[in-house]
């Protein structure tokens, strides 16, 4: 298969930025190390930044009337022999909401 999506998934800057991490397909997502120590490094210089905020990027009509996508409902469902039970869904409101189940073999 394809190795570009592991190679990015799997860089370092994505092993520090993503809240958990799988190294092999059968070990339990935990945060990675390089996460905690990139967390670490933010404390020795005063947790930086200080006024951190949850934030998304909408890419809607820009009106203000939304663009009739609910959220929490699932966007893109992989069906093919390689990414079959992958599924994207639309960003609900609030923390800790599925987002994403990534698959492959």
């Amino acid at each position: 298969m394809d190795d570009r999506f592991s190679d990015q998934i799997n860089s370092p800057a994505a092993q520090q930025l993503l809240w958990r991490h799988l190294s092999h397909w059968e070990d339990r997502p935990d945060p990675c190390p390089l996460r905690t120590d990139f967390f670490d490094r933010l404390r020795e210089v005063g947790n930086w930044p200080r006024l951190s905020r949850l934030f998304a990027l909408a890419n809607g009509p820009g009106d203000g009337f939304g663009n009739g996508v609910r959220p929490g409902v699932e966007a893109v469902v992989g069906k093919g022999l390689a990414v079959r039970g992958t599924e994207l869904r639309t960003q609900s409101e609030g923390g800790e909401r599925l987002v994403a189940k990534l698959r492959g073999w």
